[in-house]
């Protein structure tokens, strides 16, 4: 084998994680995520899927985790498709979100999405530059289905995110269907994304 096997987990806040596994005195987030980095290699960003990033945070995880560490981060939620309220948006693309009665995001044109893609990329560059950034996972909801137009999506959303590695996690059933599967991971291969298992 040639390629290096990474161990981490989902967070470095997990409740189980603070209430469990770091020591009592190990309280702030910068504290546990220093702690976390001695005793893994990789840990998967998950507060980015309810925000966009802000690169001035994203500065401070890159200054905090060793040489060797892979941050791998989520993708915020509109860049899945998932519904995401409008007041998470910074002001001036909240301005330009189409919103539902429930002050979600409804159906944004693609202009919009693809400016939260820019967005969250810039926002990356810390990671980026020092090396420590793994790949974005694309978890998609369990609404979208294996389809034409899914496929679509996905590999617009791998131009988007200008040359970081897409990770795929799918929620619904039918990609891994057995007379879908071999087509699905031939569209990954050639995508070259990396399929999350779940």
């Amino acid at each position: 084998m040639t390629d290096r096997i990474r161990t981490g987990t989902c967070s470095w806040a997990d409740e189980s994680l603070v209430k469990y596994w770091y020591p009592k005195g190990v309280r702030s987030g910068e504290e546990r995520l220093r702690y976390y980095a001695e005793h893994f290699d990789t840990v998967e960003l998950n507060s980015t899927y309810y925000r966009l990033p802000e690169e001035e945070m994203v500065a401070k995880w890159a200054e905090r985790i060793p040489d060797g560490f892979v941050m791998h981060v989520k993708a915020f939620g509109m860049m899945t498709r998932h519904p995401v309220k409008a007041d998470v948006l910074p002001p001036e693309l909240r301005e330009a979100a189409p919103v539902d009665d429930r002050g979600r995001v409804d159906r944004p044109p693609r202009e919009l999405r693809s400016e939260v893609f820019a967005r969250f990329h810039a926002a990356l560059e810390p990671l980026r530059s020092a090396g420590k950034l793994g790949g974005i996972l694309l978890q998609f909801p369990s609404y979208i289905v294996r389809k034409p137009i899914s496929f679509d999506y996905i590999a617009w959303a791998k131009e988007e995110l200008r040359g970081d590695h897409p990770l795929v996690e799918f929620r619904h059933r039918s990609w891994l269907e057995e007379e879908n599967r071999a087509e699905v991971f031939s569209f990954l291969e050639e995508l070259g994304a990396t399929y999350v298992v779940v």
